[in-house]
């Protein structure tokens, strides 16, 4: 008999241990997912702008002094967090350039064209801000902003449109090339 009761705590006491593993396990499961719901995040499609302006054919004429990508250049997927109330669902996406070959006669523009899609469920949802241009520099600028009460959502596909100013033929002939680079931080 002390033989069967001592396998029979062995049992409980295995099958304790083993609660307690799961357990464990579904914890480091729940941080994960934790995680992922309590940080913004904001990725962009890693589109190539290139601009090659006509050949000018005429001595005295210019390059046409500005160009505009498709109003879709950049398309800009942005997460907020699961509860709004406590501050985490809201986000603050800026924009600034980072250049690496760059002319300060160039002046690169940015815009939202429109609100992209809300995919999710989200209560309360709104992206706001404005629609009008904001000139890049290398100083963080706000570009729009994204508040919910409560989410499991994220707006995609929000597009942008780049536009450059400056181009001319006073400027060296080089390839010139900047950076945009979006963050998201809270309001």
């Amino acid at each position: 008999m002390k033989t069967n009761k001592s396998i029979h705590t062995l049992n409980i006491e295995q099958a304790f241990m083993r609660i307690i593993f799961i357990l464990f396990v579904l914890t480091l499961a729940s941080i994960s997912c934790t995680a992922q719901i309590l940080f913004r995040t904001v990725t962009t499609s890693t589109p190539t702008w290139n601009i090659t302006p006509t050949a000018i054919t005429e001595a005295g004429n210019d390059y046409s002094s500005e160009y505009s990508s498709a109003e879709n250049q950049i398309l800009l997927n942005a997460y907020v967090p699961l509860i709004g109330l406590t501050g985490l669902g809201n986000g603050k996406i800026s924009v600034h350039q980072e250049n690496s070959t760059w002319n300060n006669l160039l002046t690169l523009s940015i815009k939202r064209t429109g609100p992209g899609t809300l995919e999710g469920i989200c209560v309360n949802c709104k992206l706001y801000g404005s629609l009008n241009e904001i000139t890049l520099t290398n100083i963080p600028q706000e570009i729009f902003n994204i508040e919910a009460v409560l989410s499991i959502a994220s707006y995609t596909n929000i597009p942008l449109q780049l536009k450059l100013r400056g181009v001319s033929v006073v400027l060296p002939v080089k390839n010139y090339a900047t950076k945009v680079i979006f963050t998201i931080t809270a309001i």
